[in-house]
């Protein structure tokens, strides 16, 4: 029996020789996120109500008003109320959609006035900042845009990236955009899914700034999307229901209309949720005008 323990152990230390850096503090971090350190009970203490007094009579101040950073088009603030500090915003949509699109075009839109750090797994940032400058007119000099120097990257480094892009700015950056999400987690089984959705929602609260998460929509039995618009709620978003659950805003992206059509020169986004706004679900769609990837708003009066 001593010899075979020997045996077993001899296996191990080789296996974790053969392990690189990455995958060694990869193993580390899921042994310690098991179980809580003690010493972190001490930030659990309970605070009163009394002490929250000027942020929640914010809060109720603007209830139902515009209270976030506007994305740039006026229609969408209208029903989403802005982006806010802390809360993470999926933009979901099939393969092609305008996904990505939209979201480079909020991110230019904000751009222009303070720092945004956009982290793309799916394309080149030579790539991405080609769309950008279409999407901004042939120019790039006023854009505020940082992007990640690797592309290797897991959900673990999502945050220090985060906190480094903040010291580099002063902590001005005004929001975070990841596309997407599925690159991340493409060989996670759901609990390990729920744990990174989990760690990007607590990001954005710590940190204090919008998320912008890229997600797909997952297949039916068949193989092919629910293609209709209408018919696509949130629980069709591709991966664990804790996506769903851990986001504040979600966004259905599509090039066909209500009708389930084609169309060229048009990219609708449907709102699916909408946390602590409310959501009218008789009147949650929203048209805007496509350019190639530059998305245009027509006229809109609230």
């Amino acid at each position: 029996e001593r010899e075979m323990m020997k045996k077993s152990n001899k296996f191990l230390v080789d296996r974790i020789k053969e392990l690189n850096e990455e995958d060694f503090a990869e193993i580390i971090s899921e042994a310690t996120h098991k179980k809580a350190p003690v010493d972190d009970l001490e930030d659990t203490e309970p605070v009163s109500i009394q002490e929250l007094q000027e942020q929640i009579n914010h809060h109720h101040k603007t209830w139902g008003k515009m209270d976030g950073l506007s994305s740039g088009y006026k229609s969408l603030d209208h029903m989403i109320k802005g982006l806010k500090p802390g809360e993470v915003t999926l933009i979901a949509g099939q393969t092609s959609a305008g996904k990505s699109a939209l979201a480079a075009n909020i991110a230019v839109n904000i751009s222009k006035q303070a720092p945004v750090l956009f982290i793309s797994l799916e394309m080149t940032t030579t790539e991405l900042g080609s769309r950008m400058m279409y999407i901004n007119g042939g120019q790039l000099d006023d854009l505020y845009m940082l992007f990640q120097k690797r592309y290797d990257l897991n959900y673990r480094q999502f945050k220090p990236l985060i906190k480094r892009s903040l010291e580099m700015t002063d902590g001005k950056i005004k929001l975070v955009v990841l596309d997407y999400l599925q690159y991340l987690g493409r060989t996670m089984d759901n609990d390990e899914m729920a744990r990174m959705s989990k760690s990007m929602k607590e990001t954005a609260m710590e940190l204090n700034v919008p998320i912008i998460v890229i997600t797909q929509i997952r297949k039916g039995a068949s193989g092919k999307y629910r293609m209709k618009l209408t018919d696509i709620e949130i629980e069709d978003l591709m991966g664990t229901a804790s996506i769903g659950y851990d986001c504040d805003i979600a966004l259905l992206v599509s090039r066909r209309d209500t009708e389930d059509i084609p169309r060229d020169d048009k990219i609708y986004v449907k709102i699916l949720k909408n946390r602590s706004r409310g959501l009218i679900y008789t009147d949650n769609i929203v048209e805007l005008d496509w350019d190639k990837t530059r998305i245009i708003e027509p006229w809109y009066e609230n």
